[in-house]
């Protein structure tokens, strides 16, 4: 796999996830989780999806690319906004010029901390307090 890949995958606002296997990383289309007919999601995720700005885009494959020099697994899920999920609990939602963090108390935790840099340039970070 290549960053090429990932590029492509954000260009066509697709969703994918980065595993690490024994030949590096590995990238594979998101599956989620469905409970309904897959003729029924189809539907509504070709209504859902938004179209991301082509700037969200650059950031996006520039924090993939920081997250897999560091071998971090994560998702990017495109729905109506673009998705970053590090686990069930941890995660940012891009809302424009803001990026919602979830799950992080501070931006020095890992693995927020090995992109806090480019993410504070581009975008204004908001805290959310994790439910306990």
């Amino acid at each position: 796999m290549s960053l090429e890949s990932i590029k492509e995958f954000v260009e066509n606002s697709k969703s994918f996830e980065v595993k690490y296997g024994d030949k590096g990383f590995l990238l594979e289309p998101y599956k989620g989780i469905s409970k309904t007919d897959s003729k029924d999601v189809k539907k509504f995720l070709k209504k859902s999806r938004t179209k991301i700005s082509k700037n969200l885009k650059e950031a996006l494959i520039e924090i993939s690319s920081s997250l897999i020099s560091k071998r971090i697994e994560f998702k990017l899920i495109f729905e109506k906004e673009p998705l970053l999920k590090f686990d069930l609990d941890r995660y940012l939602k891009f809302e424009g010029h803001i990026v919602k963090v979830f799950g992080f108390k501070r931006e020095d935790e890992e693995p927020l901390s090995y992109i806090a840099n480019l993410l504070r340039d581009k975008f204004e970070l908001k805290f959310y307090k994790p439910v306990a």
